[in-house]
């Protein structure tokens, strides 16, 4: 899946949800970037009623994955492109009853977020959203973002998001059903952040189960740096995978609460820590081509099993680590992490990037010290408005500043097919405490109507 020639660089999307039928009526103005007089904009089957490039009708052609727009425009020039659609979703929409009641959530992932949105969808092009959900009245809605209003009247509730960190767009999401919310407030870096859980399951053992979810917050703020968003909602959904990273409301199989599981075998907690991480490794910090996905996933499974080892103990991380170590017995994988051609990400996504790369990235900890691979990945983080995330840049810092041979590193555990050895420690780092708000006797949600707002 090739990068985009154009880059929109802010969604603003308006859209009138029909729970019935999962029907959209929609209008999104695109800040667009490099489209030049050909623009091409992923789009899937939605029918484009009206459109307009810098206020003026223009030719455009639409087909059955993309819109192809002649723009009269050089490729410098910046161009504010309107969209009004009407249509049911095939793809990107999902439409369910849960006890009951209508359950409708969206699914982005790798490109999914091209059948309710038109835009450039791929995680080289991030952006910032201004979302308004206008939806039945009887619904709770949650979306990508924090909420900053809200009306209601007996037929219809009208809700408005802003999402200011830039994040690909498989990781704009939204969801109206029949949530129960939970909220409160954490102290963090940049002050009181609102923190919500939006739950289909019986909201008492559901916030018990996800009652770290802000201590693993503090934890990888100490780790990686500030919060990127203004916000946090962990939601559960029926989708049928065990969480996505949607960026400021990662999301929950809602199956998973009442299933027996332990600490690794994708309990909700775990699950949680794991799309929590994402927010900074893949959403904060979006990748540069779908060859890197062993990075974002594999940092965030290993950033997963360094947080129970801060609240669990270096034996039960270890545990769950080795039991990554699941390759053949010649220690050798049937593939690179990093392939050598360009890879269609459905396709490429499989368990290997996860585990062997947890594996892969804790490896290089161990060679470069827990201080320099701490200090590489708030870097990396800290850059993130200005530089993706790439394979090819970690080699490069990691040559650049740390005592270890790279070339060698990377030829063997990531270009290779060789597993590192099976790891024998997993210590927290000294300087990380406990957040001095976390309460070891349970949930300290409220019961609350409606998102939270600030």
């Amino acid at each position: 899946m090739p990068v985009p020639t154009a880059h929109v660089h802010h969604y603003d999307v308006t859209l009138t949800l029909d729970a019935e039928r999962a029907h959209l009526t929609g209008h999104a103005r695109l800040a667009v970037t490099g489209g030049g007089d050909g623009l091409s904009l992923g789009f899937a089957n939605l029918r484009v009623d009206s459109l307009r490039v810098n206020n003026q009708r223009v030719a455009y052609d639409q087909r059955s994955d993309a819109i192809r727009i002649t723009t009269g425009r050089s490729t410098r020039d910046t161009l504010m492109v309107d969209l009004w659609y009407v249509g049911a979703p095939h793809m990107g929409l999902n439409q369910e009853t849960y006890a009951g009641e209508r359950l409708v959530y969206t699914d982005g992932w790798p490109d999914e977020v091209r059948g309710w949105l038109p835009g450039t969808h791929h995680p080289a092009r991030p952006a910032t959203l201004d979302l308004t959900l206008v939806t039945p009245s009887d619904l709770e809605v949650i979306a990508s973002g924090v909420a900053v209003s809200q009306t209601r009247d007996a037929e219809e509730r009208q809700t408005r998001w802003r999402l200011d960190a830039p994040v690909p767009t498989y990781a704009f999401g939204f969801a109206a059903g029949p949530f129960t919310t939970l909220s409160d407030t954490a102290q963090v870096a940049a002050g009181p952040l609102p923190v919500s859980l939006h739950l289909l399951t019986d909201p008492e053992p559901a916030a018990e189960a996800l009652h770290r979810v802000p201590e693993a917050v503090a934890f990888f703020e100490e780790l990686l740096g500030p919060y990127p968003f203004a916000s946090l909602a962990v939601v559960q959904l029926t989708h049928p995978y065990a969480g996505m990273e949607f960026a400021a409301m990662p999301t929950v199989q809602a199956g998973l609460f009442d299933a027996p599981g332990t600490l690794w075998t994708h309990t909700p907690e775990s699950v949680a820590v794991h799309e929590l991480a994402h927010q900074w490794v893949g959403n904060a910090l979006s990748m540069a081509d779908w060859r890197d996905l062993w990075l974002v996933e594999g940092m965030a499974t290993y950033l997963t099993a360094w947080f129970y080892a801060h609240v669990a103990g270096e034996a039960v991380a270890l545990e769950h680590l080795r039991a990554l170590h699941d390759g053949p017995s010649d220690h050798q994988a049937a593939a690179p992490l990093y392939p050598e051609n360009p890879v269609v990400p459905a396709a490429h996504l499989d368990r290997e990037l996860y585990n062997r790369g947890a594996l892969v990235l804790h490896q290089l900890r161990e060679e470069m010290g827990t201080a320099a691979f701490v200090a590489l990945w708030q870097q990396l983080i800290e850059d993130a408005r200005t530089t993706l995330l790439s394979t090819e840049r970690l080699e490069e810092a990691v040559a650049s500043g740390a005592d270890v041979d790279a070339g060698t590193f990377f030829a063997t555990y990531v270009y290779g097919r060789t597993y590192p050895a099976v790891p024998d420690r997993l210590a927290p780092p000294e300087v990380l405490e406990t957040a001095a708000w976390h309460t070891a006797d349970g949930p300290r949600y409220r019961r609350t109507m409606s998102p939270p707002a600030r």
